[in-house]
């Protein structure tokens, strides 16, 4: 049962922030009408009222293995002080999703000890708020200068797959950060974003297969592990004009080899997302 005590752990920041370095530890701070993430001079805040959803995972820690190495690349973006507070062997990951004042969805993932994470997702559940509630702004799309534009408009499991939401969250938010020159769009506006609709192009994204691997066994294992402990993400993309018609369509694998994070497969799909948008406003420009 959670400590109702406790407002704050120690985290290392994954993604979800514009001002954030990757790989940063600091404190995940959860009481009152704020969720606040402190690293120093470093602060960013998510209001109890954008909260829309709260997801618990988790990944393999094996300590010990190949020259002490494998905790190490176990762990997304290394371990640092949060890795010293580990004893067991899998940590937490908490995923926080929450929009934006245009109703924009952003997620934050976290990283941190496995019992301090069950904690958290405990408390900050019973304060998340229904996607509905967040209200979004009217916009008049004939007013938006959206040459270029595309609007995400969801991510979502195929029948029969399981997405944890800290890939998604990370898939998602490396693609959204991804800059004009990748994608070859002027403007990609997130999930629930008002002035998604107005833009000509949408995005959709479907999870049609994941196999979730373990840095530890790739980086123990020699060879051998290179194929045993490997995560595949493929995902199906779809951009649509917006009359629905087709512009084009790819499926995209991501994987992770070696004795890197297994959470990385979701930024090399994002990747290849970021090159079929690319492809997709050379089509659309054509017609």
């Amino acid at each position: 049962m959670a400590d109702p005590s406790r407002n704050s752990v120690n985290a290392r920041y994954i993604v979800g922030f514009d001002n954030v370095r990757k790989g940063t530890d600091g404190d995940l701070r959860y009481r009152g009408d704020e969720i606040v993430f402190a690293s120093g001079s470093t602060v960013e805040k998510i209001g109890r009222d954008q909260l829309v959803n709260v997801a618990l995972g988790t990944e393999r820690a094996e300590k010990g293995g190949t020259a002490g190495q494998v905790a190490r690349f176990a762990i997304p973006y290394g371990g640092g002080a949060v890795l010293g507070a580990v004893s067991e062997k899998e940590v937490g990951i908490i995923t926080l999703d929450f929009r934006d004042s245009r109703g924009g969805l952003h997620s934050a993932v976290f990283l941190m000890a496995k019992s301090d994470a069950f904690e958290a997702s405990q408390t900050l559940q019973r304060n998340s708020v229904a996607v509905d509630a967040v209200q979004r702004p009217t916009v008049d799309c004939q007013s938006q200068a959206a040459v270029g534009a595309v609007g995400v408009t969801d991510i979502q499991a195929a029948p029969g797959i399981t997405m944890p939401a800290e890939y998604r969250a990370i898939m998602y938010e490396h693609l959204l950060s991804l800059p004009e020159d990748k994608t070859h769009t002027s403007t990609l506006f997130r999930i629930g974003d008002a002035s998604g609709r107005c833009a000509p192009l949408s995005l959709s994204l479907q999870i049609v297969g994941l196999s979730k691997g373990n840095a530890a066994v790739r980086a123990s294992s020699g060879p051998i592990g290179l194929f045993a402990g490997v995560t595949s993400i493929r995902v199906r993309v779809t951009v649509t004009e917006q009359s629905g018609r087709v512009v084009f369509t790819s499926v995209e694998k991501g994987t992770r080899r070696g004795d890197k994070e297994s959470l990385n497969a979701a930024v090399s799909v994002a990747d290849k997302i970021g090159k079929d948008l690319c492809k997709a406003q050379k089509v659309y420009a054509s017609r």
